[in-house]
C-alpha cells in the first residue's frame, strides 16, 4: 500500500507496458481510487478509462490544466488525510499510519489512491506549470515513506531514460535508483525498473 515508483529504460522496452499491468493490478482492488495521465496521448491507458477516478490522455492545455487541478486536489486531500489519521483513538491508529482496516472504513476516506502518469517528464518541463507539478508530484511521493503514513497515494511513473537530469535531480532523494542497466540499488519500500539493452534482464525490487 506505501509503494512509489519509477519505470524508466530506453524506448521499446515495455515501460508503458509494464506501467498498465501494475495499474490493472490496482484496479483489482475495489478500494482504489485511480488517476490516470497518459501524456504520449496513444490511448495505452485507455482500457482502464471506465474504472478510473480521473483520466486524460495527451499534453494539450486543457489536458495539463486538469492534470494540475487534479493534482492540487490530491495534494489538499493528502493533508485532509494527515488530519484525520492524527485524530483518530490510539487504539484504533497505534502507529499513525493508514492499514487495510481503516482503508476499509469508507467513514475515514482512507482508501487507496494510486497515481499512473506515463511519460511523466512532460510535466516537468511544461513551460507554465513544470514547477508546480516538480513540486507537487515530489510531496505526494515522499508521503508514503514517512513514519506517518495519512494516504496511500502512489504516484507510479512511466518515462524514457532513468538517468536523465531532470527525473534523477527532482526525485532521486525521494525514490532511490539504481546504477546499473537493471537498477541494482534502490530503497525498501520502493518499486524500481530499469532496462537496458535490448537482452538485458530486467529486475523488479
Amino acid at each position: 500500500m506505501y509503494i512509489s515508483g519509477i519505470i524508466g529504460s530506453i524506448p521499446r522496452m515495455g515501460k508503458t507496458f509494464l506501467l498498465r499491468l501494475l495499474l490493472l493490478v490496482a484496479a483489482l482492488d475495489p478500494r482504489a481510487e485511480l488517476h490516470l495521465y497518459d501524456l504520449k496521448g496513444t490511448g495505452a491507458l485507455g482500457p482502464l478509462e471506465r474504472v478510473a477516478h480521473r483520466y486524460r490522455a495527451g499534453d494539450d492545455d486543457e489536458d495539463t490544466e486538469y492534470a494540475v487541478a487534479d493534482m492540487r486536489a490530491l495534494r489538499e486531500e493528502l493533508r485532509r488525510r494527515a488530519k484525520v489519521i492524527r485524530n483518530l483513538p490510539r487504539d484504533i491508529c497505534p502507529e499513525s499510519k493508514v492499514t487495510s482496516a481503516l482503508a476499509d472504513n469508507k467513514t475515514l476516506g482512507l482508501h487507496p489512491i494510486v497515481a499512473g502518469v506515463d511519460e511523466c517528464q512532460v510535466w516537468f518541463e511544461h513551460p507554465k506549470h513544470g514547477g508546480e507539478f516538480e513540486e507537487i508530484c515530489t510531496d505526494l511521493v515522499k508521503r508514503p515513506r514517512l513514519g506517518h503514513h495519512p494516504a496511500a497515494g502512489h504516484p507510479t511513473a512511466g518515462r524514457q531514460s532513468p538517468a536523465d537530469r531532470d527525473l534523477r535531480e527532482r526525485v532521486h532523494q525521494v525514490v532511490p535508483q539504481g546504477d546499473g542497466p537493471a537498477g541494482e540499488r534502490h530503497g525498501p519500500g520502493h518499486l524500481l525498473v530499469q532496462a537496458g539493452r535490448p537482452g538485458d534482464d530486467v529486475r523488479v525490487g
